[in-house]
């Protein structure tokens, strides 16, 4: 996985710029200190590794997503790869999907950047789909 100081490409380093603002943006992050692009359909997608100096007992590394959805950050294991964190980011989107659909609250969910009511839930259920059928199936 490059370092993103190697990439050249400025929509994946705008993404990049993204990942590190919703990052530093979470109160338990005030610093990332490396972000390595993992994947990237440029523009509109793109998974990190981020090291980082959390606060308190928080993880060292974690997964990012971000891109023409709703940025989130996820656990990192070494065992993963860029399609494992993607996988997880689908399952714990459609969660908030099915939450915000039904009009259940979404507190206990995952965070996302959107109300929650039916007719994000349909705009991320779509992008979910996508993501399945064209990165994780295989």
């Amino acid at each position: 996985m490059p370092p993103i100081d190697s990439m050249t490409n400025p929509e994946v380093r705008a993404l990049a710029v993204r990942a590190r603002e919703f990052l530093e943006a979470q109160p338990w992050c005030p610093r990332v200190l490396d972000l390595t692009c993992a994947f990237t359909a440029a523009g509109a997608i793109a998974v990190f590794q981020a090291e980082l100096v959390p606060t308190g007992n928080g993880d060292p590394t974690v997964w990012t997503v971000v891109g023409d959805l709703p940025p989130a950050y996820l656990p990192f294991s070494p065992a993963d790869t860029w399609k494992d964190a993607l996988a997880c980011y689908v399952f714990e989107m459609r969660r908030w999907v099915a939450a915000a659909a039904a009009g259940q609250p979404v507190d206990h969910l995952i965070p996302v950047n959107a109300p929650p009511n039916r007719e994000f839930a349909g705009m991320l259920a779509d992008r979910l789909d996508l993501i399945e059928r064209q990165l994780l199936r295989d």
